[in-house]
């Protein structure tokens, strides 16, 4: 999977939880499914803004939020 794939995965799953979260869980709330897939999520995010060059790391962050934020 590249790095671009990646990242659009992770943000698809946060909204995801955070849809399930909204209408109560349906399928059942499991604390350690949310919490590994959450993690695993926001790790993708954060490596990538880590490996970005200095000067565009704040960027790269707000656009996540950005991102997030959307529905």
């Amino acid at each position: 999977m590249n790095q671009d794939t990646e990242i659009e995965a992770a943000v698809w799953t946060l909204r995801r939880l955070d849809t399930e979260a909204e209408m109560g869980w349906p399928g059942g709330y499991d604390p350690e499914r949310a919490h590994r897939e959450a993690g695993e999520a926001v790790g993708v995010l954060a490596r990538s803004v880590d490996a970005a060059a200095p000067e565009y790391r704040e960027m790269l962050a707000r656009n996540y939020v950005r991102a997030l934020a959307e529905r």
